[in-house]
């Protein structure tokens, strides 16, 4: 079985329009490049978070959020070893 979470937050950008990330683990989100340059404000209320690595050519960015996901649990989605025809991806 293949451990696997997705755990959407909200981000508050500094012109008060709103985008999202998601968990990566507890502490990383996953977000855009283009959404790190634009100034994030807060993230799902975390005032504290920077930035670990972006990349502008692959548009994706990974914050460091302390305290951000602790506590949840992956979940399994099914064996990758054995796929099967019409398994959710």
């Amino acid at each position: 079985m293949l451990p696997f979470s997705l755990f959407e937050v909200w981000i508050k950008l500094q012109n008060n329009s709103n985008t999202h990330g998601i968990i990566l683990e507890p502490g990383k989100v996953l977000t855009n490049h283009h959404v790190c340059r634009g100034g994030i404000s807060s993230i799902q209320g975390f005032q504290q978070f920077r930035e670990v690595k972006s990349d502008r050519r692959l548009d994706v960015c990974v914050l460091s959020v302390p305290g951000i996901g602790i506590g949840l649990k992956p979940y399994l989605i099914g064996d990758f070893k054995k796929p099967t025809i019409g398994e959710t991806v």
